[in-house]
């Protein structure tokens, strides 16, 4: 089974630019920039997310002078550590998926963090579509096996349907054919749900159907989520780099001499650049490229769009949805898809749900309403699940990547009629002396961290002119952890 399965921990990677205190920051001294100067370095990175921070870091480990620009006024990008009263979240990206194999596995390893196993059973399912009603645990079973014979047949469907073909016209043919005319609705709201609005964060009528082809089956394993949060790994691999926070990038200039690099503050000079924005702030076009970027990037990146996925972390004295047990996802299918998915952080956690959205939802509903409005609809879908009145919540955080002009969405995806042979052509350099790194330029990783990881590899080696890569915390290596 692949990543994606939401009954066994296949919620991909979320992002925000919700509230809450900074668990890491640059240090004052590196994050002043000098108004108005043009600062000679031998690379400039665009973006203080992992892909920048993996790709800086090799480049510096290996002697390289390099200048990290982050438009924030904090490093790690769609990954994003903060606080609910007292407890550390991951508002952004919260699970290293299949982490055997996977390198931030290594990661956290070599720097002391410890990464656990992330069960998602026991799982109350309600079907608010026929039954209304919580669900068995052998109808539960049902439809987890629909979702693994729908990502088993996607190959075929794919083939049968062509190119342009989208996941829902997939979902279409595969309900049709595959499953019992009584147990159609349901099965397709729930497909709909997982396949569309939670693993790629859009409708499945805007998702191509080839999207369900790209995953990398050499990793593996039950995902599993860094103890205290994606912050700590962001923070080791920016230890030895001198991030410029606040350097918002308007332009970035070729010429046969170098880059140059406009930002808030001036003007950066260097021998290359690596672009490590999200797709959308690409797609904004709040960047200018001089030259224009090429009519295959553009091509490309018009085939590719933003998923909506967003989180509601709901902090409480008491874990009262648990009954006895000691975790309990919660999970509703329903027509509205409002607050479909409830992850229970567990008892090595103070009593935390981690509620997650996306698609449609997320794109219309993030950005309206105050705390108490949030937490008034969380509240109508958890008191059906659990058939019990919520108590307050002692701490609220909401994500908002929909609106967040530095990342302007969660992550890309696929539309009909794309491949990923345009992911590979997003991580195409212009030249020797533009590159591009970030989740969207990796085929079959792409949505993920260690995605983004892989690429910030990529393009260092791809500078360096070698693949035999080393990372360090500054102090010292960190060993095994810079293999693709």
């Amino acid at each position: 089974m692949d990543r994606r399965s939401l009954l066994r921990g296949g919620l991909v990677l979320g992002a925000s630019a919700g509230a809450g205190g900074l668990v890491f920051a640059c240090s004052a001294e590196d994050s002043q920039p000098v108004p108005g100067d043009s600062v000679d370095t031998d690379v400039i990175v665009i973006g203080a997310g992992m892909a920048g921070l993996t790709a800086a870091n090799a480049l510096s480990t290996a002697g390289r002078a390099v200048t990290v620009l982050e438009a924030r006024d904090r490093i790690g990008g769609r990954t994003y550590t903060v606080e609910a009263a007292g407890v550390p979240v991951d508002m952004g990206a919260s699970w290293i998926h299949t982490p055997r194999g996977n390198p931030l596995t290594c990661l956290a390893n070599q720097v002391g963090v410890q990464v656990r196993r992330d069960p998602d059973e026991p799982i109350a399912v309600y079907e608010a579509l026929q039954r209304q009603a919580l669900l068995s645990a052998s109808q539960v079973a049902d439809l987890d096996t629909a979702f693994s014979a729908f990502d088993e047949a996607a190959e075929s469907l794919n083939r049968e349907l062509g190119p342009a073909a989208s996941i829902a016209d997939g979902i279409l043919r595969f309900t049709r054919d595959e499953i019992r005319a009584r147990d159609r609705a349901v099965v397709t709201a729930y497909l709909d749900l997982t396949v569309g609005s939670l693993d790629y964060a859009l409708v499945p009528a805007a998702l191509g159907l080839a999207s369900q082809l790209s995953y990398d089956e050499r990793l593996g394993g039950v995902d599993a989520i860094p103890v205290g949060g994606y912050g700590q790994l962001v923070a080791a691999l920016a230890q030895p780099l001198q991030v410029r926070l606040g350097e918002v990038v308007s332009a970035v200039e070729v010429a046969d001499s170098g880059v140059r690099v406009r930002t808030t503050s001036g003007s950066w000079r260097a021998s290359s650049v690596i672009v490590t924005v999200p797709l959308g702030v690409l797609q904004s076009e709040d960047i200018v490229f001089d030259p224009p970027l090429p009519e295959e990037k553009r091509a490309a990146m018009a085939r590719l769009r933003m998923g909506n996925l967003e989180k509601v972390i709901l902090r409480y004295e008491t874990a009262w949805w648990r009954a006895n047990q000691d975790r309990l996802n919660l999970f509703e299918i329903s027509q509205e898809q409002s607050y479909p998915a409830f992850v229970d952080l567990g008892p090595e956690v103070a009593p935390t749900l981690m509620g997650i959205y996306g698609g449609d939802f997320a794109a219309q509903n993030v950005s309206r309403g105050d705390d108490a409005t949030v937490v008034a609809g969380v509240n109508a879908v958890l008191r059906r699940i659990t058939q019990t009145e919520p108590p307050a919540p002692i701490a609220v955080l909401r994500s908002d990547w929909t609106n967040d002009p530095y990342s302007r969405g969660s992550y890309a995806n696929l539309i009909p009629g794309a491949t990923a042979a345009d992911m590979a052509e997003m991580g195409e350099p212009i030249g020797e002396r533009v590159l591009f790194a970030g989740e969207a330029t990796v085929p079959v990783n792409y949505q993920t961290v260690h995605g983004a990881y892989l690429s910030g590899l990529r393009e260092a080696g791809r500078i360096l002119g070698r693949e035999d890569l080393v990372l360090s915390t500054g102090t010292a290596p960190l060993v095994g952890c810079a293999a693709g």
